[in-house]
C-alpha cells in the first residue's frame, strides 16, 4: 500500500504526481491515458477498466460491481456505491488504478449520476488514502472540451500532459 515520505523519489513517484491534483484525473488522448496507465501498474496498482460507452446507472452498477467484486447485497444505487467504495482498502492487497472509458458519453447520458459517481470515488480516495490506501481513477474522454463540476469541493484537472487546450488539439 502506498504511503509517500518526504524523500526526493518518493515525491517524484508518477502516483504522487497525479495525486497532487487529487485522485481523479481526465484523460483525452490515448496515447497519454496508456503511458499513465503502464507507469501506475508498473509500481503494482490493480488495474480495473469499465467501458461507459453504452452504459447508463445500471450497467454502471453491474460492470463496477462485477470489476471490484462487491458483495452480493450491493445495492446498485449511489449510497450502496460509497459504502462498497470505503470497503476497498479492506478487500484488496493491491492499490487500484480505475479507468473509467467513454467518460463524456456516459457523462451526457445523466449528468447527475456520472457526478455522483465521480464525488463517490473522489471522496473514498481520499479517505482510503488516510489508511495507506491509494485509489487513482483516470476518466478517459472523447471530448477534448469536456468540463466536469466540482466533486469533493475540488474541481477535476486535465492531467499534467494534456492540462492546456492546446495539448488536446483544441
Amino acid at each position: 500500500m502506498t504511503v509517500f515520505g518526504r524523500k526526493p523519489e518518493e515525491q517524484d513517484r508518477l502516483d504522487f504526481r497525479i495525486l497532487q491534483f487529487g485522485p481523479v484525473a481526465l484523460y483525452y488522448q490515448a496515447a497519454v491515458l496508456e503511458r499513465d496507465v503502464a507507469g501506475v501498474t508498473e509500481l503494482g496498482y490493480d488495474l480495473h477498466r469499465l467501458d461507459l460507452e453504452a452504459a447508463g446507472s445500471e450497467e454502471f452498477h453491474e460492470l463496477i460491481a462485477s470489476s471490484l467484486e462487491f458483495p452480493d447485497y450491493y445495492g446498485r444505487n449511489l449510497d450502496a456505491l460509497d459504502d462498497c467504495l470505503s470497503d476497498v482498502p479492506y478487500t484488496r492487497e493491491s492499490d487500484v488504478l480505475l479507468v473509467l472509458e467513454s467518460f463524456d458519453s456516459f457523462f451526457r447520458r445523466d449528468e447527475a449520476f456520472a457526478h455522483g459517481v465521480l464525488d463517490a470515488l473522489w471522496g473514498n480516495a481520499l479517505r482510503n488514502q488516510q489508511v495507506g490506501h491509494t485509489m487513482l481513477v483516470f476518466v478517459r474522454s472523447g471530448d477534448p472540451r469536456l468540463s466536469l463540476p466540482p466533486v469533493g469541493s475540488s474541481t477535476i484537472y486535465w492531467n499534467q500532459a494534456e492540462f492546456l487546450d492546446e495539448d488536446r488539439g483544441s
